[in-house]
């Protein structure tokens, strides 16, 4: 797995604790408005800020600082999407906070402190074993945890626990100041759109792909796929839960941002090495195992030889 450059870490970390620094002072008269809003709505002697303990850098704990935007009783350590009606908890002013993310706004004092980065993975609940779980096989809790990253902008709430944490990976194996800046833009865009922000939401997406077939395309070629086969993909879409498997060469954010699942295949496919075949073919077996998909399509020639293999099988 490939590291991110440590001469970029150092760079990244001091920025962020400029920018949140700058973040706190400028952002001040916010900080007071929102705190005036939620003692107005819940008394003089509500607190204003949510802490919680959560998991940082190598699974260290800390505590992380939000507006408080649910009541006093609700159960503290339970992720939103595990209580029974996450709405019925929200206060007047809370669910205006959600809609606009101005709840996370503290989470420039972790930034400060250096328990958080601007960007990078959100940090899980120390609790949230099955979601460090997975993190764990992609290497993403080996990095601060951010305020956003790669996986808010591609489905926020919406994203099942297995995706979230595929898409961390991502994040880490191609972290660098391109992809913060590609994070931090989306999330603009994100927030002004209020996209994939759901009220106790993980795996609606799912959800409503549940009653849907699923339809596994292989390939060697995200790039080709997306420029030549995109309303393809489309018009497949509307009748399929679409999964692609391919290498990630460019255009597989793209993919995902229609609604299509990416899996990445980590083998050479361009290898003669029959050893290296025989472990591509082994990969096809066991995507096409855990996905177990309805219908196949393989597109070249590698895919239609050994995922048309598996798939007989």
């Amino acid at each position: 797995m490939r590291k991110p450059s440590e001469s970029y870490l150092k760079l990244k970390k001091a920025t962020d604790k400029i920018l949140s620094g700058a973040g706190l002072v400028i952002l001040s008269p916010v900080f007071a408005g929102i705190a005036i809003a939620i003692k107005l709505e819940d008394g003089i002697t509500a607190p204003v800020f949510f802490k919680q303990k959560r998991v940082g850098i190598h699974k260290s704990h800390f505590m992380l600082y939000k507006f408080r935007s649910m009541q006093t009783d609700t159960p503290h350590d339970t992720p939103t999407h595990l209580l029974t009606d996450p709405e019925q908890y929200l206060t007047g002013t809370g669910r205006w906070l959600r809609k606009t993310s101005l709840d996370e706004l503290p989470q420039l004092l972790n930034i400060f402190q250096g328990d958080m980065a601007l960007v990078g993975p959100r940090p899980a609940l120390w609790n949230q074993y099955d979601l460090l779980e997975e993190r764990d096989k992609y290497g993403a809790n080996d990095v601060c945890p951010g305020l956003t990253g790669w996986a808010q902008i591609h489905g926020r709430d919406e994203l099942e626990i297995s995706e979230k944490a595929r898409l961390d990976g991502y994040y880490v194996r191609h972290l660098n100041m391109f992809m913060d800046m590609r994070c931090i833009l989306g999330t603009i865009r994100s927030v002004l759109k209020s996209e994939g922000v759901v009220e106790g939401g993980t795996g609606a997406r799912h959800m409503q792909n549940c009653n849907k077939k699923k339809l596994l395309i292989v390939t060697n070629h995200s790039y080709m796929l997306y420029r030549f086969r995109k309303e393809l993909i489309q018009r497949l879409m509307e009748d399929y839960e679409v999964v692609i498997s391919t290498p990630f060469v460019g255009h597989e954010e793209d993919l995902q941002e229609l609604g299509a699942h990416c899996i990445e295949t980590e083998v050479d496919r361009r290898s003669v090495n029959p050893v290296t075949d025989l472990k591509l073919l082994r990969t096809y077996k066991k995507i096409l195992k855990r996905e177990n998909p309805d219908l196949v399509i393989t597109y070249s020639i590698k895919p239609n030889i050994y995922a048309g293999i598996c798939a007989e099988r």
